[in-house]
């Protein structure tokens, strides 16, 4: 979108010994925070990529739209089958198993994945402030909302981590979207989503 940096992801060609060792924890690769929502997204949706929409339609004084603006599909990006099984991988990591215990919603499968990286201050990696987030979807099985949640330099004491002060950002508002869209619950356990999980991956 405009106004945006392009993110950076280096060619492997370019990758030094260290950045295998590095990239896999979110090192030597950055992105902005539409560009992890986009990716979020295009889980959610099966692997299609779509482009951003600021604005779905214009009413006029009577509340009738007079414009309307169209989803429109940049391309698929990965394949349904590899969405798919992202998706499962991510409802693991919504568990008292996971990292986002704090992002549970009682009744829906929740998929997501957190997020901690230190900040650069003159040029090096600061032990002491953060970028703390969460993005995920809901209904895991049929995507209906899906929410990126970033923070900056959490004030807390310890490291600000993504699970601790992002994900129940994530829940309070997926909460109040549950009750404007009056979305229906799914599943009242989600410890049993996680546990037919364990019990497929060990088949």
């Amino acid at each position: 979108m405009g106004g945006e940096t392009a993110g950076i992801l280096h060619p492997t060609k370019r990758w030094d010994g260290l950045t295998i060792t590095r990239l896999p924890a979110g090192y030597a690769v950055s992105a902005t925070p539409m560009q992890v929502h986009l990716a979020m997204s295009s889980i959610a949706n099966g692997g299609h990529l779509m482009r951003p929409k600021v604005v779905c339609r214009i009413l006029n004084e009577a509340g009738e739209a007079i414009i309307e603006f169209s989803d429109r599909e940049r391309r698929q990006v990965v394949s349904k089958e590899t969405a798919s099984l992202l998706a499962e991988m991510l409802v693991a990591v919504v568990s008292t198993q996971g990292t986002a215990r704090r992002a549970i919603i009682p009744g829906f499968e929740v998929a997501g994945k957190t997020g901690t990286s230190r900040k650069i201050i003159n040029g090096v990696y600061s032990h002491s402030e953060h970028f703390a987030s969460f993005s995920g979807f809901f209904p895991a099985r049929n995507p209906q909302i899906a929410i990126t949640v970033m923070v900056d330099n959490a004030q807390l004491k310890g490291v600000a981590y993504g699970g601790s002060v992002a994900a129940p950002v994530f829940k309070e508002i997926g909460e109040r979207l549950i009750q404007y869209f009056a979305l229906t619950p799914v599943s009242d356990d989600p410890e049993r989503i996680y546990a037919q999980l364990n019990r497929e991956s060990q088949r």
